[in-house]
């Protein structure tokens, strides 16, 4: 389906964390455009209590996509009290400036459009209790990402 896409002149991105073998993205990179890879938090062991995995096979990922000169955008889904410490978020621009092929980073701050599924299921939704990110802290982390040298954005 890759390669059909690539014939037909049809951009392709894939969104992801990065944590597959090498392998299974390497035999798709002639047919990938760019990528938008996750990094959750720069510290392995924070991350794995986090994710349940470690980091380490994830930004090696990243940095084996970039030496390739496939665009990445980094996107940092900032979770208040858990990754967005300006140490973490330093770490990951530290990270993100020595991707070659690095586009922008993207900060996703946290909504709640998912809260009213859990309610019509009358069940707890698991991130309630997490607060939503002001804009105004979200803007001030946009010029810390953005004193690095990076183009940044905030997504919705």
């Amino acid at each position: 389906l890759l390669q059909v896409f690539k014939e037909e002149g049809i951009s392709v991105g894939v969104d992801t964390c990065g944590h597959v073998p090498w392998a299974n993205i390497e035999r798709m990179l002639p047919y990938i455009d760019f990528f938008l890879w996750d990094i959750k938090h720069m510290n392995p062991e924070i991350h794995k209590k986090l994710t349940g995995v470690s980091n380490e096979l994830i930004l090696s990922n990243a940095r084996s996509v970039a030496e390739r000169n496939i665009h990445l955008y980094i996107r940092f889904p900032v979770i208040p009290g858990y990754n967005d410490s300006e140490e973490n978020i330093r770490a990951t621009c530290e990270f993100a400036r020595g991707l070659s092929s690095l586009v922008e980073l993207q900060l996703l701050p946290g909504h709640n459009l998912g809260r009213s599924v859990y309610d019509s299921l009358d069940r707890t939704c698991p991130i309630a209790a997490i607060p939503l990110i002001s804009a105004n802290i979200l803007q001030d982390m946009k010029q810390l990402v953005e004193s690095y040298g990076l183009k940044c954005s905030i997504e919705a």
